[in-house]
């Protein structure tokens, strides 16, 4: 009999938390996972056995007797939410780091940190690891930092640390990004901005392709990943895509200035596992 894994969500009320239960639920997984989450308000959230209030801006930490296999950290301080430097590093780094030194986990467990593509310096049209980071971004910043701590924090836990540096997000109810302003405005039939229609990107990721990823991690090696789809197309297909599924007729004008290309490179996460989604796919599935 396989025994049931200790799950523990961060920001059990987010977009991407629903995405994780719903995720579960349609491969029929429910019963292996016992998902525990955290909140500003600890209310009860549907899919998750117990819900922690917790607020990361604030002292008052809980206490969890629960010993996890799996941490997914999803909340964050986010650059529509704020814009001070002492508010990201509040929020995304000492906050979570004092909650971390408290929780336990069990020998061989996976701790997967969602990051974000922020923490490198843009525009840049083909984007590495390896690639210049951010010094003026405080949100990137602050999830650079993050990754740095929390993989020194876990290095004697035997606990293997992942984080995945999200580009633009495209799951159900998400909001804050240009494609879901795009979808809002194109449902609407109101014409949208495109700048450079014809440039290309591949910086967008569906949640179920990062949740695979992390429940498929073998490996004992703590690394930050670029995640993004497997091929680029142009924004202008893409919102094709998007009134096609809102049967409207596509109106956009050009902007001027921006929209370079953007590509990013998904090859070290490709060699420990990750399955590149086709973003043709991830716009349908978005758009429905």
């Amino acid at each position: 009999m396989t025994k049931t894994k200790n799950v523990l969500v961060t920001g059990a009320n987010c977009s991407l938390a629903s995405a994780f239960v719903a995720y579960l639920t349609e491969r029929g997984l429910n019963d292996q996972y016992l998902i525990y989450g955290t909140s500003r308000t600890g209310n009860k959230v549907n899919g998750f056995h117990q819900v922690f209030r917790l607020d990361f801006s604030s002292n008052d930490v809980p206490d969890i007797a629960v010993d996890f296999d799996y941490v997914f950290h999803l909340a964050a301080a986010l650059p529509r939410q704020y814009r001070e430097n002492a508010d990201f590093t509040r929020i995304n780094v000492d906050g979570p780091i004092k909650f971390f030194e408290r929780i336990s986990f069990n020998a061989g467990g996976l701790f997967l940190n969602i990051s974000s593509w922020d923490v490198y310096a843009k525009p840049n049209s083909n984007i590495s690891e390896g690639s210049p980071k951010t010094t003026d971004n405080y949100y990137g910043m602050s999830k650079l930092l993050f990754e740095e701590k929390i993989t020194s924090l876990l290095s004697s836990a035997v606990l293997t640390v992942i984080s995945v540096r999200v580009p633009c997000l495209l799951i159900p109810s998400v909001k804050g990004n240009f494609m879901a302003k795009w979808k809002n405005l194109i449902s609407e039939g109101e014409s949208i901005s495109i700048a450079n229609p014809d440039s290309t990107s591949n910086a967008f990721i569906d949640g179920a392709s990062i949740f695979r990823f992390a429940l498929d991690y073998k490996s004992v090696a703590s690394l930050s990943f670029n995640v993004g789809a497997k091929n680029a197309i142009s924004l202008q297909h893409i919102a094709q895509i998007v009134a096609m599924k809102a049967r409207k007729k596509l109106s956009f004008e050009t902007k001027e200035v921006g929209g370079e290309s953007q590509h990013i490179a998904t090859i070290l996460a490709e060699k420990y596992g990750f399955v590149a989604p086709s973003l043709e796919q991830i716009v349908t599935t978005y758009s429905q």
